[in-house]
């Protein structure tokens, strides 16, 4: 085993009167603890040198994002997903958080949120998709209005307008003026990942190609971004249609 890493460990947390173990994977290049979601799992990436109890203490503050990746990761053991029929019962997520759909009839309002429940009057599932959709697009045009110019102001950009799309085979792109194009269904993502896909974009208005100082800029303000781009490629299929 090369020195610069060590076996794994684990670490128990009490989380709402529940323990949770995790494996610890320590390196000597490390310099601060961070929550990993890989092929391994969930586990907790730490410094050669800390001992468990301060890896404890470093944690706390990280303890949501611990349980959200969790959650994540076990819902990826789970069984292949079905594909979607938009019907009540089905699973629906918003900045991560799961709900539960329930088609009715008879309401004021397309879209209702109560609760776990996410309530949407329709006539037939394809109207119930037409509805989501819209639904979720006007949702995710709120969530990257606050998101983007956080960012922004980080990077020291201006970017142009954010434009919602229902992209397949992206994220989000940036074009030569500025304008983001963002697809909606990001909007299903822990606000994690959501951040990652906008810093991502706006690092292109520092350094345009996917060159080493791209990397160096996005770095900068976001530390553990190949965790965030690692997690994305592995659960980004949950939020796809």
């Amino acid at each position: 085993m090369p020195d610069s890493v060590k076996a794994f460990e684990t670490l128990e947390l009490l989380h709402g009167g529940e323990v949770i173990t995790f494996a610890v994977v320590r390196s000597a290049r490390r310099k601060s603890c961070s929550v990993v979601i890989d092929a391994r799992g969930v586990h907790i990436a730490a410094p050669a040198s800390l001992n468990l109890e301060s890896i404890r203490e470093a944690l706390i503050p990280k303890l949501p994002l611990l349980l959200e990746r969790n959650a994540l990761y076990q819902e990826m053991l789970g069984p292949p997903r079905r594909k979607r029929q938009f019907v009540s019962g089905e699973s629906l997520r918003l900045v991560g958080r799961p709900y539960l759909l329930r088609v009715v009839a008879g309401q004021d309002h397309p879209v209702e949120m109560h609760g776990i429940h996410i309530f949407v009057s329709a006539a037939d599932a394809v109207g119930v998709r037409e509805t989501l959709e819209a639904w979720y697009s006007q949702e995710a045009a709120s969530v990257f209005a606050e998101r983007v110019p956080l960012w922004a102001r980080r990077l020291g950009v201006t970017p142009g307008r954010i434009l919602i799309r229902p992209q397949k085979q992206r994220w989000g792109s940036c074009d030569a003026w500025g304008n983001l194009r963002l697809n909606w269904r990001l909007v299903m993502a822990p606000m994690s990942l959501i951040d990652y896909v906008i810093a991502h974009e706006l690092t292109h208005l520092r350094s345009a190609d996917h060159s080493p100082q791209f990397w160096t800029h996005l770095r900068a303000v976001m530390p553990d971004y190949l965790e965030r781009k690692a997690q994305l490629a592995q659960v980004g299929s949950m939020y796809d249609w």
